[in-house]
């Protein structure tokens, strides 16, 4: 079984005020919170960011101490680490519980970090790739006047943008008007 790292973060280990004053809100608020507190090495020396809004950073393999993700849970005014778990890295990947990993700690993380998302490729590619290839075919069959004429033209950078601009308009419509995800309140889940 994998031994679970767990630190009581009560003294503060961050080197920015910043980040030391998202955990000291998040104990202050009461209730619950989870967060991703992510080491990185700046100038020679490693530091701690940390957020809260329910985004995970980017899944890395695990080469040094400052790639693995760890977990942050506010509970009650207690603040505790641990690990991500690579169970848990792979579904952040949208791997299916079912997803065969290896046992070993490092292994599974291995097999998750560094990886493309694959429904996130997939939701690029049905509501932004495909259309926009089809945009672009479309396009170039206007302007070239017919199927036998198309081959060999490249979409222009124009309907491409074109294209991006109606997206985001009928995107804005069916969305409403978005929220900042750190609004710095008690809001965190």
């Amino acid at each position: 079984s994998m031994k679970q790292e767990s630190r009581d973060f009560s003294r503060g280990r961050f080197k920015s005020d910043l980040n030391r004053r998202k955990v000291e809100e998040a104990a202050a608020c009461g209730g619950s919170a989870v967060g991703f507190l992510y080491k990185r090495t700046r100038r020679g020396r490693q530091q701690a960011e940390v957020r809260f809004d329910g985004v995970a950073g980017s899944l890395r393999t695990p080469r040094g101490g400052s790639s693995r993700q760890t977990v942050v849970l506010v509970k009650d005014g207690r603040v505790r680490t641990r690990l991500l778990t690579p169970r848990e890295a792979a579904r952040l990947m949208g791997a299916p519980d079912s997803f065969w990993l290896p046992s070993r700690f490092n292994d599974g993380y291995r097999a998750m970090g560094d990886a493309v998302v694959v429904p996130a490729v997939r939701w690029l590619s049905e509501h932004l790739l495909v259309p926009l290839a089809h945009e672009c075919r479309n396009a170039g069959l206007e302007l070239r006047g017919g199927a036998g004429q198309f081959e060999g033209l490249l979409p222009s950078r124009r309907t491409a943008e074109e294209f991006a601009e109606r997206r985001r308009q009928n995107s804005a419509v069916q969305e409403g008007p978005a929220g900042s995800a750190e609004s710095g309140s008690c809001e965190m889940v």
